[in-house]
């Protein structure tokens, strides 16, 4: 998991998956997104820094 879309999720896991899909032509790879760019994510986090505990 990514929290961001840096260097290596533009970059080197395209290559990565590539080198997976060609290696195991019977597994399916589905790449997601980012998952601090998902705004449930982005909320959790706000929560989580606004808690005063």
């Amino acid at each position: 998991m990514f929290l961001g879309t840096g260097n290596h999720v533009r970059e080197d896991l395209p290559l990565l998956v590539e080198q997976l899909r060609l290696h195991h032509k019977a597994v399916r790879f589905t790449v997601q997104g980012a998952i601090g760019e998902d705004k449930r994510m982005t909320a959790l986090m706000a929560e989580i820094a606004c808690d005063s505990r």
